[in-house]
């Protein structure tokens, strides 16, 4: 699975949208065309305004000098409509409530949608637009404006909207590369209690392997057992514990090029992960650093 570590890091240079590659911490003026190569996707700022990554809202956020707000989000995969549910639940948990201001828009690959947002700050004209590639990805624009200054913003989003380029995504040469890969990851523990008398003395120790196969057909199972062996003068203990779930994954990449992880369990349960690749031959999901290796199980 070499293949798979350098498409990882080296797709996290070069992709297929064009424009200037959006970085972290930096900002973009007007005019310029910013590209997320993980996303297929390339977008200008707007005349008068300007902006940069921001890890809390997970998007490009921008601003113009009448402090109108503008916020771009793009995925390696989505749909309109289910992102909009997505950014509606996400923006209710923070405060915000929204009244349609009639029916939304919506074609086979675009949707867009017109609201009052009742916010902390006082009632501000709210505007979504949203449209999807050929490839399956997306580019999503959230704006924030005064009511007076509804119009105008209607106006701004729809033109950042029409300069988008939405070509294919990096993140489907990780989704191939990920087909067939085993993650392993072992860990062991142990304890002594010493005691003067040597009949209370006792050690412990247990060892864990967890493995996941991701198969091609965008299939996963995840297994895990824990052995556990207890020992003191008067005898020995061993114990197993197995435990697991089967399903199917996504990898989607967001719009600063994140790889994502989506398990849907068969049981009903859902996982979400940040994959990372620390160094080669091994993968992280999160905090925890899997060993890559292929797998047979898939064929």
């Amino acid at each position: 699975m070499k293949g798979f570590l350098i498409v990882i890091t080296l797709g996290l240079a070069f992709g297929l949208a064009q424009g200037v590659p959006l970085q972290s911490g930096k900002q973009y003026t007007a005019g310029t065309r910013v590209s997320s190569p993980w996303t297929g996707v390339s977008f200008v700022v707007p005349p008068g305004y300007q902006g940069g990554y921001s890890p809390e809202a997970e998007g490009f956020v921008m601003s113009s000098a009448k402090k109108d707000y503008l916020a771009v989000y793009a995925l390696s995969e989505a749909a309109p409509e289910a992102f909009a549910e997505y950014l509606l639940e996400a923006l209710t948990q923070q405060g915000m409530q929204l009244e349609l201001k009639g029916e939304p828009k919506q074609t086979q690959s675009t949707l867009s949608a017109q609201a009052l947002a009742r916010t902390a700050q006082g009632p501000l004209s709210f505007y979504f637009s949203a449209k999807q590639g050929p490839a399956g990805n997306l580019l999503a624009v959230v704006g924030l404006a005064a009511p007076k200054d509804e119009a105008a913003l209607k106006k701004v989003a729809d033109g950042l909207l029409a300069s988008a380029q939405l070509a294919t995504p990096q993140a489907e040469a990780w989704k191939r590369e990920l087909g067939g890969v085993l993650l392993t990851l072992k860990s062991r523990n142990s304890a002594w209690s010493r005691d003067p008398n040597p009949s209370r003395s006792a050690s412990f120790s247990s060892n864990t392997k967890e493995t996941y196969v991701f198969c091609s057909n965008g299939q996963y199972a995840f297994n895990t057992k824990t052995e556990r062996f207890l020992s003191n003068p008067a005898g020995y203990i061993e114990s197993t514990d197995t435990d697991g779930h089967s399903g199917t994954w996504n990898l989607i990449a967001n719009i600063i090029g994140t790889p994502i992880l989506y398990l849907e369990a068969s049981n009903g349960k859902s996982f979400e992960y940040v994959l990372r690749v620390p160094q080669q031959g091994s993968v992280a999901l999160d905090d925890r650093i899997y060993a890559v290796g292929s797998s047979e199980q898939c064929n």
